[in-house]
């Protein structure tokens, strides 16, 4: 079973990344992967279902990351540069979490996924957070403006160059989808 649900997810990330993710459905899904909808409806519940373990994946991976180097001997410098790299890394690899993140209408489909949404933001905010405050203890990040303020404009225009990202994918999308004459 365990094998199974990989390979349906596997497809609903496919999905998502190569038709959008107005493109996944349960129904969609049963007929890329040529089985029975009750079973996936029994498995998942609704389409939310499948969106939110994908979004439990994500927030593994993430979890991992902040596990893996919350406890740095790197400078803070060094690893607010790292953060971000490794969070693009993550972003470039598997646009489908794009997809989901920036979803504007998704965070009002599902409880479950307006609190899985809230969670990844409130980790890599607090991981932000004890980075900024490591480097004012440091003495590398010399300011006075307040943590919080610094990380939400850092989170914003992060935010904002994955947007430009996404749009990017959402371009190479629709030139992969176009049915144009040729000249």
């Amino acid at each position: 079973m365990e094998t199974e649900n990989l390979i349906i997810i596997k497809k609903a990330k496919e999905i998502i990344t190569n038709e959008g993710i107005s493109a996944l459905s349960i129904q969609h899904l049963a007929i890329e992967l040529n089985i029975d909808e009750k079973q996936l409806y029994h498995q998942f519940g609704s389409d939310e279902g499948i969106i939110q373990s994908i979004l439990n994946d994500f927030e593994k991976d993430i979890n991992e990351y902040v596990d893996q180097f919350s406890s740095s001997i790197e400078p803070a410098e060094t690893e607010l540069k790292l953060l971000f790299k490794r969070l693009y890394f993550i972003f470039l690899q598997n646009p489908f979490y794009l997809s989901i993140i920036l979803d504007s209408t998704l965070i009002n489909r599902n409880d479950e996924i307006r609190k899985s949404l809230f969670r990844i933001r409130m980790m890599a905010f607090n991981y932000l957070e004890t980075i900024i405050n490591k480097g004012k203890m440091e003495n590398s990040f010399k300011t006075k403006v307040h943590t919080t303020t610094i990380v939400t404009r850092l989170l914003s225009g992060f935010r904002l160059f994955m947007k430009d990202e996404q749009l990017l994918n959402e371009m190479v999308l629709e030139l992969k989808t176009l049915n144009m004459k040729t000249v």
